[in-house]
């Protein structure tokens, strides 16, 4: 049966219906729904009734109904105030009242009554219309993305310009082509939790893929983004002794990146940012990281922001200048329409064509602002103006508003003052609503907030959100904007409260409290004497914005919190203290170190005066930092003694923490013997409590206090515990770090290096983002990219050096310069940059006690080959002087020891040659390696060659020669190779035996063919010192 009214036709057989011959109503639940009230429309249907025939009496929620009703009046071009086809009879349910016949059609003058009706209102969306040049270049873009080039587009302009529809033509287009299109929306100001736009996106894709099973090899990705959901998320948190807070972002994001890679693979992705100006940080700087993640993968990342809010949102500034350091990224700008596309748009919402006078008067008011074209189209349709009187133009200044806001204001005049108000309620919840806590906070119930909300829905004021069955949003963010601005002060304090109380009603003490949101609007809310409660949900919005790892945002709502503390009637010392300590760790993990010291100190004050112990070495670790170095901070210093004091050994983990920091600080860290003690507490007590922090910070100290030629087998020992600590507990991290090429390239032992070369990238990758895993890599690879002569792959890895080690090690611009100068020395490149490598070496002199024999070394090399012989004497009279014995054997000693023996050897200084040889032979089997910098030398059997040499005693000379030269072919260490073998002809010269002089000239040819296959410049490096001692 065919039933027609209207303008429409219901079709039973095919389920649709139907105008002019086209489907407007497909929907199964809409249209069982329409069938059910003209089969019943000589009565009121209740809304009990619907429920139990539509739904089987199991409703989602009592929304159902209302919002099935009100998308019905939206296909149908009907609303609350005409009620043309239903009516809604308060209290009880609705009624069909619209004409129906069984056959025939109806008259062309309802037909007409009904379209004018509809155009009139401007329900529908109208057509999009121009941006042609923009639609060319975004559908480039997501013909790259599907080509596996994946792009990065944000879309600019001023509010109302378009950038929504735009986007949402481009994602319907995708959509059409087989794309995935997820979409999140920004929240406008606060009360959404971090992340936000992403959260939406991942809903997004869970609704898509709702009861389907998970597709084949995405199942940690679908749990890793589900774990980022707030309702999965555990609402208390502790972060006081977590690892690093930016290397777990760092992993977090990275593990994101390389999931959203993966489900691309399944399925090409278009992500949907909007109003990326009202991101939170977090969200930025998740969107900075993918952006340059995403290379050769079928994504296409489109966002939009306000133009205007650049300058005055300096996280988006600082986002956008990292995306364009990427091929991937586009930034496009769209402005106002064209003449003839207002006329159009003009055109389609009044219903008929326009004059080119009116258009023109539309065009220049509204500058081609979409919104603002559509807002007055409507008040000149609903107003009833005279759309073809010639004296139109001329009453434009008098009829029609001078803002978009006016505009917005006239429009929203047309509701009802009950709608106008729950709107303003909607307004201070935010952009988009859910119609349970519109209810709750206005204290109306559910049916009639959606017959009021379907008014508003029947002019284009609000719109159903995809989020959830029962929220809408507003249809722009203007219109939310201009409503609330609108409310005053007072008003607007009492509506947070209702909305924060309305919330703590809804959600008791459950896992998905809205955290952020309640800390919003009770913190909103503060004049009306809730301090107790806007710093509780302040406190806690923070802590789970940590725990999110959204360091901005904690920092945010925990600076609230202590500032409510002092307004607190029940805040004690202690809890101000907690609440210090949790502060000063987000502000160091957002990158806000100066004030995180400031934070920390201040929570020491407190600490002392509540005499906790605990919390004072909580403040006092935190005021160092959580970077690897070296500090002469007498602050840091005072700070960390003090906690030494106050923590005793029933507190091991905490008291192996302070010890191992103490370890790195000024003057204890100059003393090797004042390393070894602290260490070798630090690691009893954290062998007691088994506590992986501790454990970890214990080893590091015991790294630090071995790195001499003398305690090379303690090194041994100690990475072997602490692999075994790894594997017992299963941790990534120890059994890494017990695996470093230090120890076995000090050993001589190529297998050793290789394997722990394969060990370390393992572990390493275990924990991605891990920041000091990646440094020390880097180091690593540079050191043996150096020991075998790869100079080309030595530069890169110098890179990955400098990247990896910012804000994670204090000295690692001193390891990758180190690193440039060596490879200036090795290939015979010095003397090109001679000044400048002396004022670098001049600064490390002046830098750190610790470091000032390696600089001293550095500036006597350069000085000797330079030419410079009593300037490069002075340097070799201060290494190796009256102090020389007892100068601390550190991490740096055996290494310029090895370098010393280069500048002795050169300048032939035999009292000098005798007071390091007697100093090296202990070492003699050992190879000279940086054990922290991992700067790999030659052996220091070839060293005692080299003063072999100047003291005259060949024979001794040519058996350690030999022996060097074994030992570095064994290692692989190619440019050590070549020193050695130059030296050894270099002595065989001084000699002069028989034969001597046609085997250094051998020894010299090889050294040539090897320098050429290793791009050395032999002349300036080997050649010429030769020469020199053949005249």
């Amino acid at each position: 049966m065919i039933y027609h009214f209207l303008d429409f036709e219901l079709d039973e057989e095919k389920f649709e219906i139907r105008r002019a011959g086209g489907p407007v109503l497909t929907q199964r639940k809409a249209f069982d729904l329409v069938h059910h009230l003209l089969l019943h429309r000589d009565r009121v249907v209740t809304h009990d009734e619907l429920i139990d025939a539509l739904w089987g009496g199991a409703a989602r929620s009592l929304s159902t109904v209302p919002q099935c009703a009100a998308s019905v009046r939206r296909a149908l071009g009907d609303d609350t105030r005409r009620q043309a086809v239903i009516q809604t009879v308060r209290g009880r349910g609705y009624r069909f009242v619209a004409d129906v016949a069984e056959s025939g059609s109806p008259s062309p003058s309802a037909v007409r009554s009904a379209r004018d009706a509809h155009r009139s209102e401007g329900i529908s969306k109208p057509r999009f219309v121009g941006r042609h040049e923009l639609m060319s270049a975004l559908r480039a873009a997501l013909d790259e993305s599907l080509s596996g080039e994946a792009r990065v587009v944000l879309l600019e302009g001023e509010p109302g310009i378009g950038k929504t529809r735009v986007v949402e033509e481009l994602s319907r287009e995708a959509a059409e082509s087989g794309v995935t299109v997820l979409t999140g929306r920004c929240h406008e100001g606060e009360g959404a939790p971090a992340f936000w736009p992403w959260i939406q996106t991942i809903r997004g894709w869970a609704r898509l893929n709702a009861g389907k099973p998970i597709p084949d090899g995405l199942e940690a990705e679908v749990a890793f983004f589900a774990s980022w959901l707030p309702e999965n998320m555990a609402q208390a948190t502790d972060p006081l002794v977590k690892a690093d807070g930016a290397e777990a972002r760092f992993r977090a994001f990275d593990t994101a990146g390389r999931g959203l890679q993966a489900f691309a693979k399944h399925t090409p992705l278009v992500l949907v940012l909007e109003d990326m100006h009202w991101a939170d940080p977090a969200s930025l700087g998740l969107l900075s990281f993918v952006g340059a993640q995403l290379h050769h993968d079928p994504i296409l990342v489109l966002g939009t922001y306000r133009e205007k809010e650049l300058h005055s949102t300096p996280e988006l500034f600082q986002t956008l200048a990292e995306l364009a350091r990427n091929p991937t990224f586009r930034r496009l700008s769209i402005g106002g329409l064209e003449l003839d596309c207002v006329a159009e748009l003009l055109a389609q919402i009044v219903g008929r064509d326009v004059s080119p006078a009116l258009a023109e008067s539309v065009a220049a008011l509204t500058e081609g602002n979409p919104f603002f074209v559509v807002e007055i189209a409507r008040i000149l349709g609903a107003e009833g103006s005279g759309l073809e009187s010639g004296d139109l133009a001329e009453k434009l200044e008098i009829q029609l508003p001078a803002s978009i806001s006016d505009t917005i204001g006239r429009r929203l005049g047309r509701l009802s003052a009950g709608t106008r108000g729950l709107l303003s309620v909607a307004s201070t919840i935010g952009r988009e609503f859910g119609t349970t806590l519109l209810s709750e906070t206005a204290g109306t119930e559910h049916v009639p907030v959606f017959e009021l909300l379907e008014e508003a829905a029947s002019i284009g004021i609000i719109e159903p959100a995809q989020s959830s069955p029962d929220a809408y949003r507003f249809s722009h963010a203007l219109i939310r904007e201009t409503l609330y601005q609108g409310i005053r002060g007072p008003n607007r304090v009492r509506l947070h409260r209702a909305i924060a109380e309305a919330l703590e009603r809804l959600h008791g003490d459950s896992a998905t409290v809205p955290l952020a949101a309640l800390a919003h609007h009770w913190y909103q809310a503060v004049a009306t004497g809730a301090v107790e409660k806007a710093a509780e949900y302040c406190e806690r919005a923070g802590l789970q914005a940590a725990s999110m790892l959204a360091f901005e945002e904690a920092v945010l709502h925990l600076r609230r919190a202590l500032g409510l503390a002092d307004l607190r009637p029940s805040s004690d010392e202690s809890e101000r203290c907690e609440l210090l300590l949790h502060l000063g760790r987000a502000e160091w993990s957002a990158g806000e170190q100066a004030n995180a010291r400031a934070t920390f100190a201040r929570a020491a004050v407190l600490a002392r005066q509540v005499d906790s112990a605990p919390y004072f070495a909580l403040a006092a670790i935190g005021f160092y930092g959580f970077e690897e170095g070296i500090t002469a901070d007498a602050t840091i210093r005072r700070l960390l003694e003090e906690a030494a004091e106050r923590i005793a050994a029933d507190s091991p983990a905490l008291r192996a923490r302070v010890l191992t920091k103490l370890q790195h600080v000024a003057p204890h860290a100059y003393s090797m013997k004042t390393r070894r003690s602290i260490s070798l507490e630090a690691l009893d007590l954290a062998r007691s409590c088994g506590d992986i922090e501790a454990l970890r910070e214990a080893f590091r100290g015991r790294a630090n206090a071995t790195t001499g030629p003398d305690t090379l087998d303690e090194r041994l020992e100690w990475e072997e515990e602490c692999r075994s600590w790894g594997k017992r507990l299963g941790d990534p991290w120890l059994s890494w770090f017990g695996n470093d090429i230090a120890s076995p390239v000090s050993r001589g032992d190529r297998d050793g290096v290789l394997h722990a070369l394969r060990q370390s990238s393992l572990f390493a990758d275990a924990m991605p983002g891990n920041r000091l895993s990646g440094f020390v890599g880097a180091l690593q690879q540079a050191g043996f990219a150096l020991m075998e002569g790869r100079f080309d792959d030595l530069r890169r890895f110098i890179g990955q050096i400098d990247a990896a080690g910012q804000g994670c090690v204090t000295w690692a611009p001193e390891a990758s310069l180190g690193y440039l100068f060596l490879e200036s020395w090795e290939t015979g490149k010095i003397g090109r940059l001679e000044q400048d490598w002396l004022q670098f070496f001049e600064r490390v002199i002046a830098g750190f006690e610790g470091r000032a024999t390696i600089g001293h070394t550095c500036v006597a090399l350069i000085r000797a080959f330079g030419g410079s012989r009593e300037a490069a004497l002075s340097e070799l009279d201060w290494i190796l002087g009256p102090d020389f014995a007892g100068r601390e054997q550190n991490e740096s000693w055996i290494y310029s020891m090895h370098l010393v023996a280069d500048v002795i050897e050169y300048l032939e200084t035999e009292p000098h040659a005798e007071v390091l040889s007697s100093a090296l032979e202990p070492f003699a089997e050992q190879i000279a390696c940086h054990s922290s910098f991992r700067w790999s030398g030659g052996s220091i059997a070839s060293a005692l060659g080299l003063l072999s040499s100047v003291r005259g005693d060949f024979e001794a000379g040519e058996i350690q020669f030999e022996a060097g030269i074994a030992s570095e072919e064994a290692l692989g260490a190619k440019p050590a190779g070549l020193r050695s073998r130059a030296g050894l002809a270099r002595m065989l010269l001084r000699r002069g035996e028989r034969d001597d002089r046609p085997r250094a000239l051998a020894l010299m040819e090889e050294v040539v063919k090897g320098c050429e296959r290793l791009g050395i410049d032999p002349r300036a490096r080997y050649v010429a010192p030769f020469e020199r001692l053949s005249q």
